[in-house]
């Protein structure tokens, strides 16, 4: 687990020397796989990884037949590592900056999976039974899906930084990876003390600290929340007294305020002491899931949210965690929890405990307020045009249409008609030859920004080949103009620094991309070639518009640097400085960005 919580001794594990993993997909695979991760564990091994919600109706006999048939995720997923190292926060966080330092990472399209009125409508339902006395308390839960890009990595060390926790992880495994940043304990055993931490009970964070004080202590007397927080606690007990030595089960520290970035929560500890050879399989069968994520009582609670709740859970709300070779546990509650998977789809489960009193429009705040952490930042980039003013505007109609598309494709709002009236009524104040580029945020708001252009000059232009390729995670949304351009940046002034007009990319296939700010054509006779959009190149207006020529014989194509060197000239184009011609120095040994 990954502990950077404030306070206390901050020690995180990181797990290595993979062997292998086992995966169990259905419900005939689970005792085997259970029983191989035990003997792996009994050998010597540490075993990590994630067990989905699902996995609760397997080990519960009554439950088996509300199994989900269509799931994403499997029902468990655990690698076998030979080697554990503890680390320091601090030397922790150092490596992981260092690590992603020229990374990039986004997500898009944030939306929950269901509509407010839908999700009004459920708690209704949820509520009925409540009044009826089918249950206590449930835990509904919905999902806020997306799509991501760039370095998993990056984003998760971007959200350790904003979601300080001491029960987080990070799974890269096979067809998912996984990016917790749980505040909650489900179950931790050392020898043979038991100890599990529920968190049940949310109030937002203040804007001052007054108001942040009072309403961590409104929190703290809150009758409703204190209610669901014993019912739970309550219910976790006695899930533990069926493991546990007589007597030995204790609650301290009930109803204590944990401050998170975002929220406050309401926690407790219970604890017990059980046998020490505790098998991993009566440990799930005795405990998961967590009753703070399904309400009370339990079994009841979690046919009724079969029944009332749109698509499986996943690894939201199953646990995720390590067993070591010397009987130690420690499994969290994968709440505030991304599942990412490789072809850019994701989501992360948000929900509340809901009692026959709950004000479905505040409920439905809380869980728009839990995704907070994630959401903000994330989505929170511009997408950008630069256009040449020359006595008028070159190529604004094209201009125009890339940015639409862009918008369309990102989610962003934009009134075209009215931005060309403000671009062509800024045209009245220009003279000189002038770059104007135009920033939109995602909310359609725009401004306009002006620059007179300095002439090239006569002097020769050199440009280099990065000697290291460009990762898809150094370059997001490759086929958008956006403000997401923080590594090209640091390249254009890093190579510019050592006389550089410009330095030119290659993807990991080792063929040519683009520029930093320039898309990329060669002559070879009378021939012109420009690499495709899809070896990674952001379609430029001026590319398109000499692919659009008459006047020329230009088409795309796979480049390599071989290519550079044996063509008859290499040009750099854009919509403000046009076609530049440029020629090609030998690369360096090292990256410029070393040096």
């Amino acid at each position: 687990m990954d502990n950077n919580r404030e306070g206390g001794e901050q020690l995180s594990y990181l797990f290595f020397e993979l062997s292998r993993f086992y995966t169990a997909t259905s419900p005939s695979e689970m005792e085997a796989q259970l029983a191989a991760i035990e003997a792996c564990v009994q050998a010597g091994d540490y075993a990590v990884g994630y067990f989905s919600y699902e996995l609760s109706y397997v080990l519960h006999p009554r439950l088996r037949e509300r199994l989900p048939a269509e799931r994403t995720v499997p029902l468990f997923c655990v690698g076998i590592y030979r080697q554990r190292l503890v680390v320091r926060d601090k030397v922790l966080e150092a490596a992981l900056a260092s690590f992603v330092q020229h990374d990039d990472a986004y997500i898009l399209n944030c939306q929950l999976n269901m509509p407010k009125a839908q999700y009004l409508e459920r708690l209704r339902r949820v509520q009925e039974h409540l009044y009826q006395g089918d249950t206590y308390q449930v835990n509904y839960t919905l999902k806020y899906k997306f799509t991501h890009g760039g370095s998993p990595l990056k984003l998760y060390a971007e959200l350790r930084q904003r979601q300080r926790v001491a029960y987080g992880a990070f799974l890269d495994f096979p067809g998912l990876t996984v990016l917790s940043r749980s505040p909650e304990l489900f179950v931790q055993k050392t020898g043979e003390d038991l100890c599990t931490k529920p968190m049940k009970g949310t109030s937002e964070r203040g804007k001052t600290p007054e108001l942040d004080a009072r309403n961590a202590a409104f929190l703290l007397q809150d009758e409703k929340s204190r209610a669901e927080h014993v019912m739970i606690v309550d219910l976790l007990r006695n899930d533990f007294s069926r493991l546990s030595q007589r007597g030995t089960v204790k609650t301290t520290g009930l109803f204590e305020v944990q401050t998170y970035e975002t929220v406050h929560q309401m926690v407790s500890t219970v604890t017990a002491r059980v046998a020490k050879n505790l098998s991993l399989i009566s440990l799930l069968r005795g405990v998961f899931p967590s009753g703070s994520i399904t309400g009370a009582p339990k079994v009841r609670t979690m046919e009724l949210i079969r029944d009332l709740e749109t698509e499986p859970r996943g690894v939201y709300t199953g646990a995720l965690g390590y067993v070591g070779p010397d009987g130690s546990l420690g499994l969290n509650v994968p709440i505030r929890t991304l599942a990412l998977w490789p072809d850019g789809q994701g989501e992360m489960g948000v929900g509340s405990g809901i009692v026959s009193d709950s004000d479905p429009e505040a409920e439905y705040a809380e869980c728009r307020l839990k995704g907070q952490f994630f959401t903000r930042g994330f989505t929170e980039f511009s997408l950008l045009e630069s256009l040449l003013f020359d006595n008028g505007y070159g190529q604004l109609a094209k201009h125009l249409v890339r940015l639409g598309k862009s918008a369309a494709t990102l989610g962003f709002s934009v009134d075209l008609p009215q931005l060309q009236r403000d671009l062509l009524r800024q045209a009245a104040a220009l003279s000189a030859p002038t770059k104007v580029r135009v920033v939109l945020a995602k909310s359609g708001h725009y401004t306009i920004e002006s620059l007179v252009l300095d002439s090239l000059g006569n002097e020769e232009k050199k440009v280099m080949v990065a000697p290291q390729p460009i990762r898809p995670a150094q370059h997001v949304l490759p086929q958008h103009k956006t403000s997401r351009r923080a590594f090209y940046q640091a390249m254009y002034a890093t190579y510019r620094r050592h006389g550089y007009y410009d330095v030119l990319f290659v993807n990991e296939q080792g063929e040519i991309t683009e520029g930093t700010f320039n898309n990329v054509f060669i002559r070879v006779g009378a021939a012109w070639y420009t690499p495709p959009v899809a070896c990674g190149v952001l379609p430029g207006i001026q590319r398109q518009c000499l692919l659009e020529s008459s006047d020329i014989e230009a088409t795309e194509k796979v480049l390599s640097v071989e290519d550079l060197h044996q063509a008859d000239a290499i040009y750099l184009t854009n919509a403000v400085r046009g076609v530049v011609q440029v020629t090609l120095d030998p690369p360096w040994k090292e990256p410029l960005w070393c040096v």
